[in-house]
């Protein structure tokens, strides 16, 4: 793989998913990200194995293919870097080069086969809802979850659905509940599509 990237376009993305590679985990794999070329740019995808993100973004190719690297340490030699234009080059056996005319670095890289898959989704039905009405909803659910406790994971989360009913009329509501260890609370809301 050979791409040369901008980096005002990744710098945003590589910042934002440091909430999901970030994570101190045993799979060495998930803090890493899946750098792969396409026609016209690059597709970035990162996973904590829960949460997956998958995004595009403008690059000039210069040869194609796929390398997973450190989402830390890409971040901060992209943040750093003194100029705009970063080209990113996989030389041998997962090496990684980036750099410029006068920049250059070497990360190891790790193997893009084991990367978790990410799932695709496909014919969802997406929905509208007010979107100051669906912060109250998490605001008035998320409290009662509390801390994460590996004891009583059951009662880390909040549960979402949808409801149809068909009745007189028809309806769609959108509803969020969420129990604690005394309480519990389900909120709803009606759709807008």
């Amino acid at each position: 793989m050979k791409a040369t990237i901008n980096k005002n376009d990744i710098l945003p993305v590589l910042s934002r998913i440091q909430g999901l590679a970030g994570r101190k985990t045993n799979l060495a794999i998930t803090t890493s990200i899946l750098i792969q070329t396409e026609k016209s740019g690059i597709s970035i995808a990162a996973t904590d194995l829960e949460t997956g993100f998958e995004g595009f973004y403008p690059a000039k190719i210069d040869a194609q293919g796929v390398i997973a690297i450190n989402a830390r340490k890409l971040y901060e030699i992209v943040r750093d870097f003194p100029s705009e234009d970063i080209y990113i080059n996989e030389i041998e056996n997962h090496w990684i080069e980036i750099g410029n005319q006068t920049v250059e670095y070497h990360i190891m890289g790790l193997n893009p086969d084991d990367f978790p898959e990410i799932p695709k989704i496909e014919d969802v039905d997406f929905f509208e809802i007010n979107s100051a009405s669906f912060a109250k909803m998490i605001d008035k659910t998320a409290i009662i979850t509390g801390a994460s406790d590996d004891n009583r994971a059951h009662i880390v989360g909040i549960f979402t659905e949808r409801i149809h009913q068909k009745r007189k009329k028809y309806l769609d509501w959108f509803q969020l509940m969420a129990a604690g260890f005394q309480r519990r609370i389900a909120y709803l809301i009606k759709t807008l599509s």
